[in-house]
């Protein structure tokens, strides 16, 4: 069931207790905006979070018990406020709202029963807390365990230098190796069962949360094997006497990050590079268009992803087909929640595209890591380069030979392989109860656990000794921690990703200035304080702090002689204090 979140605060969520699940009065129910709840079980609580809930009942006994359980299970799942119109007015009984309306009871009545039950609840002007609840669902840390201990204090300096959360340069970590290694190795589960070290990353954050930052330590030594890379290229090509015998120009990052030019980027090198990019939104933006309208690109993407073969035609050379046998595209993005709510929201239809990248979602860095001294951050930048220079290398046989069919493939143990058979029938008795996108979500997590581990013993070889041949077999630990990241970490972010989407710019604003106001509990509420020296996430301009304190003023957290100034009104060296409601702290206690 998927409704919209665009006017939660105009409009409650109205539900309809129905012993029908195909109404025959669904256009009523539509013109109403109501959504019918047949089965109180199979129902999505999680979409009332937060939310201002009416519960419309039937005329029968059984309609007024079965309200009543709905009326609990929506303050149990943190409902901001819940009425119920206990009888339609009007109607006969036994009377059931999927039936027809009698002819004389019109729509606008329903709605009028409405209004009034959720102005009986609200009638007392006590703060709405549902702010709180609908605060954005806390994600899990990054265990750095599943890495050598030389690579788990390089990511910690990396991390405390860029003023990121640990999870931000974690997954560049593992995504970049991915992409270098181009897809040359696969994860082989058992007999029929293959995965490529293909991954397709977002690092998703609010902005002053360092995303950019974070990918600097990764982002640095690609720069510079694409460097080495170019100048190899232009040396050979120096001396080919036969212009087609010149190699192609190597290139690892692509900042035109359209479909097309990944696609003929395909063509020309017998593989992708690996992507990186600062405009994540655009970039998922882009080829959410193509994965909906253009069934060729969708193809192309799909290929590029599965380290599949794919067909690409030379239009400006020649119409012969050229056939790829073996490409690949890993990615790594940031993006901030507002460039890419539009298309992982509920009103958007991915056809799995969203499922395929691991989101990395937090709102600020860690304050408890202490900034490195440069001796520090150079002795884990060279950490990060010689990990990241051996998973070029293992990639290195793409740029030799980019037509060859065969991907070097690591194994599973058996024990490894029933540990990892075992984790993913539990998972997949997780998904029966899970609802929407995050069921598609969890159907995506065994492929995604596969390549994580081959990524993980990927990293650890290239930390150990140099000049060791790769192990072509995944000891359990890094099967069992692919396991754990992605059913674990990746998950719960996530679902993060899929609750952010649903919330407006406004819900955000406010919820970042409630959540302040929570831990910080000020007397009073200073404009420019909250701006300059709170520093609150988002309100970082005069219009979004207005913006939030007039959310809150309608929520009726602040008291009733509160006036909020117009940003044209309002000088930056005349600040307003704003009163907050006097109950306000000792509501927010009693939750």
């Amino acid at each position: 069931m998927t409704h919209s979140h665009q006017n939660r605060d105009l409009e409650p969520l109205v539900v309809a207790i129905t012993r029908s699940p195909a109404p025959d009065g669904l256009d009523v129910l539509l013109e109403l905006n109501i959504v019918c709840v047949p089965d109180l079980v199979a129902f999505d609580w999680s979409t009332v979070v937060g939310r201002r809930v009416v519960i419309v009942a039937g005329n029968s006994p059984w309609h007024a018990a079965e309200a009543e359980k709905c009326r609990r299970a929506a303050v149990a799942a943190r409902a901001s406020s819940v009425g119920v119109v206990a009888r339609l007015a009007g109607c006969p009984d036994g009377f059931d709202l999927a039936q027809p309306l009698p002819p004389r009871l019109k729509p606008e009545a329903i709605r009028s029963m409405v209004r009034s039950a959720e102005l009986r609840v609200n009638a007392a002007g006590l703060p709405d807390l549902g702010l709180l609840t609908a605060a954005r669902k806390p994600v899990p840390s990054f265990d750095l365990g599943v890495f050598p201990r030389e690579v788990q204090k390089a990511i910690r300096i990396q991390a405390a230098a860029a003023g990121a959360p640990i999870g931000f340069v974690a997954t560049s970590l593992l995504t970049t190796a991915a992409g270098l290694s181009s897809a040359a190795l696969s994860a082989r589960v058992r007999a029929g069962w293959e995965e490529p070290l293909i991954l397709w990353g977002v690092i998703l954050g609010d902005p002053s949360s360092n995303k950019s930052p974070s990918q600097r330590c990764t982002e640095r030594v690609v720069a510079l094997l694409e460097a080495e890379k170019a100048k190899e290229a232009a040396t050979l090509a120096a001396f080919a006497e036969d212009e087609k015998a010149r190699p192609a120009h190597i290139v690892l990052r692509l900042s035109d990050a359209t479909v097309p030019s990944i696609y003929m980027m395909a063509g020309a090198q017998g593989r992708v590079p690996f992507l990186h990019t600062h405009e994540g939104g655009t970039f998922i933006a882009n080829v959410a268009a193509s994965w909906k309208g253009n069934s060729s690109d969708r193809g192309a993407m799909n290929a590029l992803y599965d380290g599949k073969g794919l067909s690409w035609f030379r239009r400006t050379v020649s119409k012969a087909p050229i056939y790829i046998s073996r490409a690949a595209c890993s990615v790594l993005l940031c993006a901030q929640p507002d460039a890419v709510a539009g298309t992982i929201g509920p009103e958007a239809v991915s056809d799995g595209l969203m499922e395929r990248f691991l989101w990395d979602f937090s709102d600020a860095a860690d304050r408890t890591l202490s900034a490195p001294s440069q001796a520090g951050l150079d002795w884990a930048d060279a950490v990060f380069e010689k990990i990241l220079r051996v998973c070029e290398q293992v990639g290195a046989r793409s740029y030799a030979d980019p037509l060859s069919p065969e991907a070097t493939v690591c194994e599973f143990t058996p024990s490894g392989a029933d540990f990892f058979e075992q984790w993913r029938g539990d998972l997949f008795d997780t998904e029966t109860r899970e609802q929407g996108r995050v069921s598609a979500a969890t159907g995506k997590a065994p492929g995604h656990a596969a390549r994580l581990a081959l990524a993980l013993h990927l990293i650890a070889h290239a930390a150990g000794e140099d000049g060791a041949p790769l192990p072509l077999t995944i000891d359990d630990a890094h099967v069992a921690a692919g396991c754990a990241l992605r059913g674990g970490y990746y998950q719960a972010h996530y679902e993060r990703v899929l609750a952010d989407a649903t919330m407006t710019q406004d819900d955000k604003l406010a919820t970042a200035l409630a959540r302040h106001i929570m831990k910080a509990r000020p007397a009073t509420l200073d404009p420019v304080g909250l701006r300059v020296r709170d520093k609150v996430p988002g309100l970082t301009t005069t219009e979004r702090v207005l913006c939030a304190l007039r959310e809150l003023a309608a929520r009726n957290w602040l008291a009733v002689s509160s006036v909020i100034p117009h940003p044209r009104d309002w000088r930056a060296d005349t600040p307003e204090k704003i009163q907050l409601h006097p109950r306000l702290f000792e509501l927010i206690d009693a939750a």
